[in-house]
């Protein structure tokens, strides 16, 4: 009996041994088995980022082609703009080259001009008349300073007109007429542009008559003709010199009053340091009397 009692507990003490065995086994299965699930999700999830690694590389490697060629089409497009800098500054100066000689050729050609005993003039061919000298005074005595604005009138003349075709409006439509054309020198005393219109008035009797700056005066002689540089018609750059005509026209009436009871012979003033701006200054010269 003691030992039936032995073999029966040894028999449940081997059989659960072998329950433990199995379930160590089935253990050791499911370890197996997930370890085999997680190395194929490994295997996938490597596979996955080696494309991934394998498609930032690749987009890199364009990335730096695009960069490369934005770089090289960077640097042409630099060159080409230098190049073209270049071409337009070597144009400019060659313009400018030309222009500083036909300057001088016209600056010779007008010293040319105000050397003529009689003053040069487009009258005869602006209004298709004849143009007759009835006066000349070369020693004129008139001047002006108007803020380091220094003019002075040399000479005059006074021109009869006669079978006036174009031009009558200014004759009052008359066809003879005559026409006072004077020639001032204006310097720019200031380190500064300074604007100032250059204009005259001849008061004869109660009338005024005021000068104009292209009537019968030859382009060369024009005011905004003779500045140094290309400039508005009233700006005198620093320190600027010029020699220019005017002109003065008047009726029969108007010349037979001057030469019976004589006129008064203005320099306007009225400077200014910026264009398009009311004159600081309303200086007028002194007379000078023409009869």
């Amino acid at each position: 009996m003691k030992y039936v009692t032995s073999v029966l507990a040894l028999t449940l003490v081997l059989s659960a041994c072998g329950n433990k065995e199995t379930d160590l086994k089935q253990s050791v299965e499911k370890l197996d088995a997930k370890k085999t699930e997680l190395t194929k999700e490994y295997n996938t999830i490597k596979e996955k980022n080696d494309k991934l690694d394998e498609k930032i590389k690749a987009n890199e490697d364009k990335l730096k082609e695009i960069e490369e060629r934005n770089e090289a089409e960077i640097k042409e497009q630099i060159a080409k703009e230098e190049a073209a800098k270049k071409l337009e500054l070597e144009k400019r100066k060659t313009r400018d080259k030309l222009k500083k000689e036909e300057r001088l050729k016209q600056q010779q050609k007008v010293k040319e001009m105000l050397a003529a005993k009689t003053m040069p003039n487009t009258i005869e061919t602006t209004t298709h008349g004849k143009a007759t000298l009835v006066k000349s005074i070369d020693n004129v005595d008139l001047s002006l300073d108007d803020n380091g604005i220094e003019s002075d009138v040399k000479r005059l003349q006074i021109f009869k007109i006669t079978n006036i075709e174009n031009q009558k409006v200014i004759f009052k439509g008359a066809s003879s007429g005559y026409t006072l054309l004077y020639e001032v020198h204006t310097k720019n005393n200031n380190q500064t542009p300074v604007y100032y219109n250059n204009t005259s008035k001849l008061v004869v009797g109660k009338t005024a008559i005021y000068s104009d700056a292209t009537s019968f005066i030859p382009q060369e002689l024009q005011e905004d003709f003779v500045k140094s540089e290309e400039r508005a018609y009233n700006e005198y750059g620093p320190k600027e010199s010029t020699v220019s005509y005017k002109s003065i026209t008047l009726d029969e009436k108007a010349y037979q009053a001057l030469t019976q009871d004589g006129g008064e012979f203005y320099l306007l003033g009225g400077t200014s340091t910026k264009p398009n701006s009311e004159a600081q200054s309303e200086i007028v010269s002194e007379p000078y009397t023409i009869s």
